[in-house]
């Protein structure tokens, strides 16, 4: 068989440009990736003023592999995409100090402090005092003691956090004069104060960022063979895999653990209950906390149905002279913004304490269908939407507040059939002696209905109906509303005192008697928290809860529902006998016995969500079984069941429930059961 003879050498020279070509698309799409993560980290303070207002393609997903990459700590382990070949670009952007590299060159345009030489020596002419055209009102208060008062203010706070060996540097010896002319530039185009001031604490913050870029950089140079194992990386991007296909590149690094940047700095693991646990109580500067809050009260502002909230109530020019009765610490915008700049906020929850003090004034000065009411709920929400992002990345839970509504509260007239809802009238009686028969509890309350229904000058009271009542003088009933809210509880972080909700930080002494450590130092100080021991799978199972929890997690499979795991628990299981009460003995002489026994069952049901359990459904069953008198034997009956919309993925949480319910109801059958009966919530007067 004859071939055709091909040259081998021409092969070989397409093989090598096919290889240049394809080195070159993967340099170009590393360099995509990192031009639109610098676009999302600053994108990320811009919408904290302008939100919703970027259109740069990709750039939420970009802000998403940010938020993420500041709480992971998995490195090379997480599957979050774009978690671990983001942080790696980053890095090598940080670190890169080769002037010829094909990825970090071309976008060597910021400005940064080894910049602020040159900048400063070709803008000397600029910096000789120029008369300014002052045609602003703003700029006519602001005298020149003031400006010269505010300059000092950022060279002070700069100079205080920045190290000796930073402060040596010659590429800042000119630092005063570059913000003697920023603040100068600042007066010049500002529209009034506030912008002013925005502008100045922007400055701060751009230079503190770059002090840390170059202290950072500084330390990665004294630890060695850093930047060796850059080079490495350098040498190894041609094994980079990139899908270009893709606008967001997915790159495999193909490094070697050995290069791996991440581990050079991971710090020595410390126990939460050791005795050398750090502390370091966080304090904020007046510039950091004006930063992050004055976007927030811009926000405020400028929103439409502000107006009310702008200003300091007056009761005189609005006619109400009982607000200063009712509302013992008034607070508005204007106050807080002045407080602000006061720098009487030493942390940013004071700030947000304002804030909700503000809207639960107008809450409760106004009745809820008043257009006050509606803006003061509208306003609150502007305020918790925009707020959690920042107080989250200093460190915190939220901005939010917590509370629990009040309880419903049963009424002892009308044989206990009807409730005391909240915000609703009610009496109540302080029972002195809980000794007497039927009146064994220390409080006893009426809705307003039963109460004043209740004919004559005295009220019949008792836990059982069907036993002799206590006859109490309606005198001793006191009235109140059932409006107490109770305040979600606040914890202290033991290493830096930040304050968390204890619902949002999910902790609990029991588990954790240390005390609280939020996720910022546990990764900031690499600390490592006792396992929780009390989880859903660790719980004792049952036959029961064993064949339900297969056949959910079955029917998921199947479904292709990529979901956490489901555990089902038997969480009680106890023999108890139904009492037949008197009336109904005397109405079946011949049927009714003494009592039926049962066993009692309470099953749960818990998902995995971001590695916490979450209960997502219980039920109670009653089983009577073949030992059990007519007419209930053989009997089950689900006395109450309920469920919470935590399930993910959600449109599956109505299928899970029936599995639920029908895999209890086939086990039962295959025990010998016969009839099933179900608990239904009666009717309300609304149908």
């Amino acid at each position: 068989m004859n071939q055709t003879p091909t040259d081998s050498r021409n092969d070989i020279i397409i093989t090598e440009h096919q290889q240049q070509h394809i080195a070159g698309q993967k340099e170009k799409s590393i360099q995509k990736r990192l031009i639109l993560l610098l676009h999302a980290y600053k994108c990320q303070r811009h919408e904290i003023t302008y939100p919703n207002t970027c259109i740069v393609p990709y750039c939420n997903t970009m802000k998403n592999v940010l938020q993420h990459m500041i709480k992971c700590d998995k490195y090379r382990s997480c599957t979050y995409t774009h978690c671990f070949t983001s942080r790696q670009i980053i890095l090598h952007w940080r670190q890169c100090n080769n002037s010829q590299c094909l990825i970090c060159q071309p976008l060597q345009t910021r400005i940064n402090l080894a910049q602020l030489n040159q900048t400063t020596n070709n803008t000397n002419d600029s910096l000789i005092p120029i008369p300014i055209t002052i045609n602003k009102d703003w700029q006519r208060q602001l005298t020149q003691e003031m400006r010269r008062g505010y300059i000092q203010k950022i060279i002070t706070a700069i100079k205080s956090i920045t190290d000796a060996e930073v402060m040596r540097d010659t590429s800042i010896n000119n630092l005063d004069d570059y913000i003697r002319h920023i603040e100068d530039e600042a007066f010049k185009i500002a529209h009034n104060k506030e912008e002013y001031l925005h502008k100045l604490a922007e400055t701060i913050y751009k230079i503190r960022e770059q002090l840390d870029d170059r202290r950072e950089k500084r330390h990665l140079q004294e630890n060695g063979s850093t930047l060796e194992r850059i080079e490495t990386i350098h040498e190894n991007y041609s094994h980079l895999s990139i899908d270009s296909s893709s606008s967001t590149t997915v790159i495999e690094s193909q490094i070697k653990s050995s290069t791996h940047v991440d581990n050079e700095h991971k710090k020595t693991e410390i126990n939460a209950s050791s005795k050398q646990l750090p502390k370091h109580p966080v304090q904020f500067t007046p510039e950091d906390l004006r930063t992050h809050l004055e976007p927030i009260i811009k926000k405020l502002l400028d929103y439409k149905d502000s107006y009310p909230f702008k200003k300091p109530v007056d009761p005189v020019a609005l006619n109400i002279p009982d607000y200063p009765t009712i509302i013992k610490y008034p607070m508005d915008i204007s106050t807080m913004k002045d407080k602000l700049l006061r720098e009487e906020y030493k942390t940013p929850l004071q700030f947000c304490d304002d804030a909700w003090l503000m809207f639960n004034n107008a809450w409760l000065y106004n009745t809820k269908g008043t257009s006050i009411y509606k803006m003061c709920t509208k306003l609150s929400e502007v305020f918790a939407e925009a707020i959690d992002p920042v107080l989250q990345r200093l460190g915190y839970c939220c901005g939010r507040q917590y509370v629990y509504l009040p309880q419903f509260m049963f009424c002892y007239g009308n044989q206990l059939c009807c409730q005391i809802l909240h915000g609703r009238n009610f009496y109540y009686y302080n029972n002195l002696d809980p000794s007497r028969l039927n009146l064994p509890y220390n409080k006893y309350t009426f809705c307003d209905k039963c109460f004043n229904s209740a004919k004559g000058d005295s009220i019949f009271v008792g836990d059982d109906p069907t036993q002799t009542l206590i006859e109490i003088p309606k005198s001793l009933f006191s009235s109140a509303k059932n409006d107490i809210e109770e305040q979600e509880t606040m914890i202290d972080c033991i290493v830096c005192t930040r304050r968390w909700h204890q619902v949002c930080a999910l902790h609990l002494d029991q588990i954790w008697p240390e005390g609280f450590i939020c996720h910022t130092c546990i990764r900031e100080y690499n600390i490592k928290r006792r396992e929780n021991r009390y989880i859903a799978s660790k719980l004792k199972i049952t036959d029961l809860a064993s064949k339900l929890e297969k056949r959910v997690n079955d029917f998921l499979y199947y479904e292709g529902c990529q979901t956490g795991h489901v555990t089902i628990r038997v969480l009680a299981a106890n023999d108890k006998i139904c009492e037949v009460k008197s009336r109904l003995k005397d109405h079946y002489p011949n049927h009714a016995h003494d009592g039926y026994p049962y066993r009692t069952k309470v099953i749960f049901a818990f998902q995995e969500i971001h590695g916490v359990d979450v209960a997502f459904f219980g039920i109670y069953v009653q089983e009577y079984n073949g030992r059990c008198q007519a007419p209930n034997t053989k009997r089950v009956y689900i006395s109450y069941l309920d469920s919470v919309n935590f399930f993910q993925p959600k449109h599956y949480r109505t299928d899970v429930y029936h599995e639920i319910l029908i895999g209890y109801l086939d086990y039962v059958k295959q025990l010998g059961y016969v009839y099933a009966h179900i608990w239904a919530c009666p009717p309300n007067d609304d149908g």
